[in-house]
């Protein structure tokens, strides 16, 4: 179990806590799906299918997001959470390439890559819920 990373998912809760004090119910059901199965796969990371079943999860919301916020924001305020979600994205995309395209990985030092992609992963996480967040405080 990674507690860390279990930590780190809270802001997620928080995003969606956010969603449902602002009423943006329907915006809120991404971030809901998405804490839930973090929590799912980070209290096991070990468990390739809680991974994939997190990933596919996190991919849709996305998308749905995406779309929710495309429907009610006008096309600047868009274009500011377009870009948000963009540079949180760019973290996880170092993240995954940090992780499983790099041929300088040992036993010796796993740990210290396994730490940075950690960090890596958890700012895509904080940023890519602030654009959340961005969005919910935006929408019409």
């Amino acid at each position: 179990m990674n507690i860390y990373m279990l930590i780190v998912t809270l802001i997620i809760l928080a995003s969606f806590l956010t969603a449902m004090y602002l009423e943006k119910y329907y915006a809120s059901i991404p971030a809901l799906a998405v804490f839930i199965t973090s929590v799912y796969f980070w209290c096991n990371p070990e468990d390739k299918m809680r991974m994939y079943i997190d990933i596919i999860t996190v991919q849709i919301a996305m998308y749905f997001s995406i779309f929710y916020a495309y429907s009610h924001m006008d096309s600047k305020k868009f274009r500011t959470y377009i870009s948000i979600l963009a540079v949180g994205l760019i973290y996880y995309l170092s993240a995954i390439l940090v992780w499983n395209l790099n041929p300088y990985i040992s036993e010796e030092n796993a740990s210290f890559y396994k730490t940075i992609t950690l960090m890596l992963h958890s700012m895509g996480t904080i940023i890519a819920n602030y654009s959340n967040v961005f969005m919910y405080l935006t929408v019409l």
